[in-house]
């Protein structure tokens, strides 16, 4: 007998690849972007802060650690992670997302339910999630089905994922901004070694720089690191490969001057907690793949079995990286930007692409970018939103094809 899964996914790959798709935003469904382009600006003028919701609703919650019950586990003389690993369903092999470790520019946590809801509404909740801009791991993690796969160029991002994997403590999470500005000291130490002078570190090495990152980035104040290029620190230095840069001075997290505990705004930070254990995603990662490289490289090892989520740099967007030339791709619709939509099509199961819908600045519809999308046979999905450092609203997009239920997601009354 024929198997009806497979059925519907070569019909939904057929028609992925010779039906033109469209935008599809508050009931309507179109191929030209002028067509909802008053809806959208509408939307980000008269009620910035709502979100519309996206045609998969959500599933599951947004999660992340609970500082002030680990805080309070900590003064009651208790291992401060027990309200972490108690309150967090994922690792009591429920498939609720996991949090992510880190905070990284561009990660994805805050939209995992909609996400999660996607796979589920879509019928591709059983394949394995793949990121090949892997950033935080804020897909994996939040798709959270004790598979995975990761990639990303970034070494510091591929070394905390192998360690998280393997088991890993924060036993110090820096308690002020001196005990912070030492460990980002040390941290870039690590980081000239590797990536400066070229030597390889061995396992307690690594392991050490995870626990700093992981711990400072937590306690960091814009909860990622800024950089700058190592000649501006070491002079004549020239990276070996891959860098970030020279991690710029860090600013210490803590309440306001005038915030005192009880006020309504008061909230706990991670130095509170003191330290945290994070063994409990070894059992939940122990069948992840991790790789360091290009994203195009990583994307030929994926497959039909693969949900592959693509979420390069977004066009327009502005990063102070210092390192090498890899970062200042992506920053327009480049080479980059066409290669992520080429893997996507080319890729034999379903794909995701997650990018800005109008530019950042401008706040002018990418139509040269958003034209390539539907050529590609991309639906498009605007996702509006306001980012937290911006009073501004942003039209953002996610674009799905080759979903063996995505035309589910266009029939509207």
């Amino acid at each position: 007998m024929p198997d009806p899964f497979i059925n519907a996914w070569e019909i939904a790959k057929h028609y992925s690849g010779h039906v033109s798709k469209g935008i599809v935003f508050g009931g309507k469904q179109t191929n030209d972007i002028n067509e909802v382009d008053e809806m959208i600006r509408n939307v980000m003028i008269t009620n910035p802060k709502h979100k519309p919701p996206l045609p998969w609703k959500t599933s599951g919650k947004r999660r992340g650690m609970p500082w002030k019950k680990m805080y309070e586990a900590r003064m009651a003389g208790k291992d401060p992670s027990i309200p972490f690993i108690e309150q967090t369903k994922g690792f009591r092999g429920s498939n609720e997302m996991l949090p992510t470790v880190l905070n990284w520019q561009g990660g994805k946590t805050q939209i995992q339910p909609q996400m999660r809801a996607l796979a589920e509404k879509l019928g591709v909740s059983h394949l394995r999630p793949a990121e090949v801009f892997g950033g935080s791991g804020s897909f994996v993690l939040g798709q959270n089905r004790n598979k995975g796969f990761f990639n990303d160029l970034n070494p510091d991002l591929v070394t905390t994922m192998m360690h998280l994997k393997d088991g890993m403590k924060v036993s110090k999470i820096p308690q002020n901004q001196e005990e912070l500005e030492r460990a980002v000291d040390t941290l870039n130490e690590l980081r000239y070694r590797r990536d400066v002078l070229g030597e390889d570190l061995d396992y307690g090495e690594e392991r050490q720089l995870v626990e700093l990152l992981v711990g400072s980035n937590m306690q960091h104040f814009e909860g990622m690191f800024k950089y700058k290029d190592w000649d501006k620190e070491y002079p004549n230095a020239v990276p070996k490969g891959y860098t970030e840069g020279f991690i710029k001075r860090p600013s210490f997290r803590k309440p306001g001057k005038d915030v005192k505990p009880g006020d309504k705004n008061f909230r706990r930070f991670p130095f509170d907690a003191g330290s945290i254990d994070l063994t409990r995603y070894a059992d939940r990662m122990k069948n992840y793949e991790i790789h360091q490289g290009d994203f195009k490289d990583a994307a030929n090892l994926l497959g039909r079995d693969d949900l592959l989520y693509l979420d390069p740099p977004y066009i327009s967007r502005n990063i102070d990286y210092g390192g090498t030339k890899e970062q200042k791709a992506g920053k327009d619709f480049d080479q980059l930007q066409r290669d992520v939509i080429r893997v996507g099509e080319q890729h034999e199961g379903p794909s995701i692409i997650s990018n800005y819908m109008y530019g950042k600045d401008s706040g002018e519809p990418l139509y040269e970018y958003v034209d390539s999308l539907l050529d590609a046979g991309y639906d498009i999905h605007p996702w509006l939103r306001k980012p937290k450092a911006n009073n501004k609203a942003q039209a953002e997009l996610l674009a799905l094809r080759g979903f063996p239920k995505q035309e589910n997601l266009n029939k509207y009354s």
